[in-house]
C-alpha cells in the first residue's frame, strides 16, 4: 500500500515548523546561558563589591579602636583622662554594623566556611580591648599597659590578618566570577552559531522565510555580547581601584599606628621624666619644655592623619577658636625650628607688625599648619637661603601669616594641585607623605580663613593664609583676656 504523496505545501509547514523549532531552541539555550551569567554578575554586585566594603570598613574600625586604646592608655599615663568611651563605643558599633552587614549578604559557600575563624579573632580583640578600658577606668594604668604590651597586640595583628584574607578571598571570587562569565559568554556565542548554521540550511528551502528574522536574532545577540563584555570590563577596573584604595589606606594607618605612635610615645614619656627631675630655673628646663610641646603637637598630627585617612568629600577637621596671640604662635613655632635652620644654614626669621589684633583661630591648629609650612620651606631651601615668615593685619580685619623662603620653588603647573591630598614635588629628592599641605588647607578651611601660594621655579615660594582677626581686651563686645603681643622678632 503505498501512501499518498504529501502536498508540496505540508513540507513548506514542515520546513517552517523546524525553523521554528531551532529558533526556539536557540533562545531557550540563550536564555539559560544569559540568565546563568546574570547570576554571576548579580554575585559580583550584590555579594563580592558589597563584602569587600563592609570587610574594609570593618578593618578600619578595628585600628581606630585599637587607636582609640592606645591614645587613652598614654593620656592616663599624663594624668589625663583615659579612653574616649564615646568614640570607642561609636567605633564598636560601627564595626559590629559592617559585620552584620557583611553576613546579611548571600556570600560564597566558602566564605561562610572561613568566617568563623575571623569572627572568632575579632570576639579574641574585642575582648581584650575591653579589658583594657576596664583597667584604664579602674584607675589600674599598670595593669592596662601590661594587658596591651601582653596579648592585645598579637590578638589585633591575628584580626587584622584574618579580615585581609577574607577580603582577599573575596577579590579572588569575584576575579573568579568575571572569568567564569567570559567563558559563559563564548560557550553561549559557539552553541548559538551551531543552531543558527541548522537554521540556515533549513531556511534556504523556506524560500528566506527566516532569513530576516535571523538577522535580527543575530544582532540583538551581538549586542548583548558586547554589552556583557563591557559589563565585565567595568567591573574588573572598579575592582582594581578598590583594591589600590584599600592598599593605599592601608598603607597609611600602618604608618601611623606602629611607625610614628610607638617612638612618640617615648619620646614623651622620657620627656616628662626629664621635667620632674630638673628644677624650675633649670639650664634645660626650656628644651625640655619645648620637646613636650612638640610631642603634643604631633600626636595631635598622628589624629588629623587617622582622620584623613577617612574623611569623606566635603569633611572639615574641628577646631576650638579663642582670642590668640599671634605673635606668640609664631615665635614658639620659630623656636622648635630655630636648632634645624642653624644646622642646614638657613636664615630663619619672623617679621611682625606691630600693634596687631588678637587672631581669633585655634592656636595649637594655626601652629600646626606654621610648622608644616615652615618645615616644608627648610626642606626645599639650599644651605645660605633664608626662611621669613610674616604676620600683618590683611583686609577685611583678617590676620595674614605668610612663610616665604628662596628654595626651589613650584612648577607653574603644580601650583594649582599643591593642597591636593598625596600631591608631592616630584622633582625635589625630599619626599613625605603628601598630606601636609593638605591637612593645613583643611584647618584653614575650619576657620574660615583662605589659604593660597606663590612660587617661581629657583625663586622660591611664598605660602600665605588668614584667619579672622578677634578684638582687643578692652572692647566689650569681646570680654576676651589676651597675653600682649610679643614684639616684632628679627
Amino acid at each position: 500500500m503505498r501512501l499518498p504523496r504529501p502536498a508540496p505545501w505540508s513540507w513548506l509547514v514542515l520546513s517552517t515548523g523546524v525553523v521554528v523549532l531551532a529558533f526556539v531552541v536557540a533562545a531557550l539555550v540563550a536564555w539559560h546561558r544569559s540568565a546563568a551569567i546574570d547570576e554571576m554578575a548579580q554575585a559580583i554586585a550584590t555579594d563580592a563589591d558589597p563584602g569587600i566594603r563592609h570587610l574594609v570598613e570593618a578593618r578600619t574600625e578595628l585600628h581606630v579602636m585599637d587607636t582609640l586604646v592606645t591614645s587613652g592608655l598614654l593620656d592616663a599615663t599624663r594624668g589625663k583622662r583615659g579612653v574616649d568611651h564615646d568614640a570607642f563605643e561609636e567605633s564598636k558599633r560601627r564595626l559590629h554594623g559592617d559585620l552584620h552587614a557583611y553576613l546579611q549578604l548571600s556570600l560564597f559557600p566558602e566564605a561562610r566556611v572561613r568566617w568563623h575563624t575571623v569572627e572568632s579573632e575579632l570576639g579574641e580583640a574585642e575582648t581584650r580591648l575591653d579589658a583594657v578600658v576596664a583597667k584604664l577606668d579602674a584607675g589600674d594604668n599598670a595593669g592596662a599597659s601590661a594587658l596591651r604590651d601582653g596579648g592585645l597586640g598579637r590578638s589585633l595583628q591575628r584580626a587584622d590578618g584574618a579580615l585581609g584574607a577574607q577580603i582577599a578571598f573575596e577579590a579572588d571570587h569575584a576575579s573568579h566570577l568575571g572569568e567564569e562569565i567570559e567563558a559563559a559568554r563564548r560557550e553561549a556565542q559557539q552553541t548559538s552559531y551551531v543552531l543558527h548554521a541548522l537554521a540556515v540550511a533549513v531556511t534556504l528551502v523556506v524560500v528566506g522565510m527566516s532569513v530576516g528574522a535571523s538577522r535580527r536574532y543575530v544582532a540583538v545577540l551581538r549586542d548583548a555580547a558586547e554589552a556583557e563584555a563591557c559589563m565585565t570590563r567595568k567591573l574588573e577596573a572598579v575592582a582594581a581601584e578598590l583594591r589600590q584604595e584599600v592598599a593605599r589606606r592601608e598603607d597609611l594607618v600602618s604608618i601611623v599606628s606602629h611607625d610614628l605612635r610607638n617612638p612618640l610615645s617615648a619620646v614623651g614619656m622620657a620627656a616628662r621624666t626629664l621635667r620632674r627631675s630638673l628644677g624650675p630655673e633649670a639650664p634645660a628646663r626650656k628644651q625640655v619644655d619645648m620637646i613636650a610641646r612638640n610631642v603634643t603637637r604631633m600626636d595631635r598630627l598622628i589624629a588629623d592623619l587617622l582622620a584623613v585617612a577617612k574623611l569623606q568629600e566635603g569633611g572639615t577637621l574641628p577646631i576650638e577658636p579663642s582670642a590668640q596671640d599671634a605673635g606668640a604662635i609664631v615665635g614658639d613655632v620659630i623656636d622648635v625650628f630655630a636648632a634645624s635652620a642653624a644646622d642646614k644654614g638657613i636664615e630663619l626669621r619672623s617679621v611682625l607688625t606691630r600693634d596687631l589684633p588678637p587672631a581669633y583661630c585655634d592656636g595649637g591648629r594655626i601652629a600646626q599648619v606654621l610648622s608644616n609650612l615652615v618645615g616644608n620651606a627648610l626642606k626645599f631651601t639650599p644651605r645660605g637661603g633664608s626662611v621669613i615668615v610674616t604676620v600683618d593685619r590683611a583686609e577685611a580685619d583678617d590676620v595674614r601669616f605668610s612663610v616665604r623662603d628662596t628654595g626651589v620653588g613650584i612648577p607653574e603647573e603644580a601650583v594649582p594641585h599643591v593642597f591636593e591630598r598625596f600631591w608631592q614635588n616630584e622633582r625635589h629628592r625630599a619626599r613625605g607623605t603628601g598630606l601636609g599641605l593638605y591637612i593645613a588647607k583643611g584647618i584653614i578651611d575650619a576657620h574660615h580663613g583662605h589659604i593660597w601660594v606663590t612660587s617661581r621655579v629657583g625663586e622660591g615660594s611664598d605660602f600665605q593664609f588668614t584667619v579672622p582677626a578677634a578684638s582687643w581686651p578692652e572692647e566689650p563686645s569681646y570680654g576676651l583676656q589676651v597675653a600682649p603681643a610679643k614684639p616684632a622678632m628679627t
